[in-house]
């Protein structure tokens, strides 16, 4: 009996091990018709990478303008090339799509009151593009050539087709929109790149300018000979936004890489008036005041709001 139970143990291990050899074999041979066939075997150690879908938001903005002539509504490329248009309550949804593609080398965004739906659009080859922003696809935007990257735009809110230009080197220009064409002797800014721009709607003609090392310039557009004020902004990064109120004289509204947004007397730059608080590390984008909030727009796809009179805390946030 002994026997014979040692014998069917050796007979059934047998078997297990035949089994186990003829699989081997078969996926073997199912590897080798893969890659006959050239078909990648699969690798357990590589991890799956979904890229981000056109529109998404976890790839962050780059530029933003907000629309004057239809509230609630702000135009704005992302890092990754996509062009569209988004509700201020759907920061996290896109409202109407865009161009993608070649929008990746957009660097500045402006949206004009005088003449609504016209977006201008500053690119890194230095070109400007004027669109109709409700056809931001399937239609041909007007073009004009130009040597150094555009970095900063504004249009005036009091003067029609009136585009202020910001670039990379420094140098400030005017021009017409409905050109478009540079209607003013180019200006030095000086040598740092000029990162924002804003038109006064309380004292036409006034331009204001911020440039990479913290220095905001008043100048006057129609003579851009030399700028009639100047201040060094400082304990602050980046200066990304610029905003001037239309029911409080000279009040600026400046926004900064590291989320914070200060509002300053414009004829007297040296302080603020008032600060936010417990911002995101979130730079801002674009900055607009309606009645007596101010709303800003962040790279992160968030926007939020203050009471303009006081600061501080927001008082509304969308998509935070």
């Amino acid at each position: 009996m002994a026997v014979r139970r040692r014998r069917k143990a050796v007979l059934g291990g047998a078997i297990v091990l035949v089994v186990l050899v003829i699989g081997a074999g078969l996926g073997y041979l199912a590897g080798t018709v893969r890659s006959a066939k050239g078909e990648p075997r699969p690798n357990p150690s590589a991890a799956t990478v979904t890229p981000p879908e056109q529109g998404s938001t976890s790839v962050p903005l780059k530029a933003a303008a907000f629309d004057p002539s239809r509230p609630g509504l702000y135009a704005a490329v992302s890092v990754e090339g996509t062009l569209a248009e988004w509700k201020l309550e759907q920061p996290r949804s896109e409202f109407r799509a865009g161009a993608t593609g070649a929008a990746g080398t957009i660097r500045a965004l402006a949206l004009d009151k005088t003449t609504p739906n016209t977006l201008a659009v500053g690119r890194g080859d230095g070109s400007l593009e004027i669109w109709d922003s409700t056809h931001l696809t399937g239609s041909s935007p007007r073009t004009a050539a130009g040597q150094e990257a555009i970095t900063a735009l504004a249009f005036d809110p009091t003067s029609k087709n009136t585009l202020a230009v910001g670039r990379e080197s420094g140098a400030l220009e005017v021009w017409d929109s409905s050109k478009p064409a540079r209607t003013a002797n180019v200006a030095d800014a000086g040598d740092a790149e000029i990162t924002a721009l804003a038109l006064d709607p309380t004292t036409p003609n006034t331009l204001v300018c911020a440039d990479a090392d913290g220095t905001v310039e008043v100048w006057d557009r129609t003579k851009l000979d030399q700028p009639v004020d100047q201040s060094k902004i400082n304990g602050h990064d980046r200066i990304t936004a610029l905003a001037l109120d239309p029911r409080v004289k000279n009040s600026l509204a400046i926004g900064f890489s590291d989320g914070t947004v200060e509002i300053r007397d414009r004829t007297k730059l040296g302080s603020p008036l008032r600060a936010s608080t417990g911002d995101p590390k979130s730079p801002v984008l674009a900055l607009s005041f309606d009645q007596d909030l101010l709303t800003a727009i962040r790279a992160d796809h968030s926007a939020v709001a203050w009471d303009s009179t006081v600061l501080a805390a927001p008082v509304r946030t969308y998509g935070g």
